[in-house]
């Protein structure tokens, strides 16, 4: 807001005012992803109906209404036997 108003100060010496002052500004820290941990026991597929994956895509109707996709797919041979689009989902229904 300083600089836009012509001041020209950095947030080195911003701080340092507002230290001064006995005001506080919020710490900001930079976000860190989380890198994914590689499982060990996770097995080699060996062939199809040996591994599946699922996972739910999400979207959204011109109308706003939400909209979820159970996908299940065979990590071996990419078929997917199941995709059921519904509105909404209960633990029940996905397993």
């Amino acid at each position: 807001m300083l600089r836009r108003e012509g001041w020209t100060i950095n947030i080195k010496k911003t701080r340092r005012i507002y230290n001064e002052l006995g005001l506080q500004l919020r710490n900001k820290h930079p976000k860190r992803r989380v890198k994914a941990k590689l499982r060990e026991d996770r097995e080699e597929v060996t062939g199809p109906n040996d591994v599946w994956a699922m996972d739910f895509v999400h979207d959204q109707l011109a109308m706003g209404k939400k909209l979820r996709i159970l996908t299940v797919v065979d990590t071996h041979s990419r078929f997917c036997p199941v995709v059921d689009p519904r509105f909404s989902y209960r633990g029940e229904d996905v397993v």
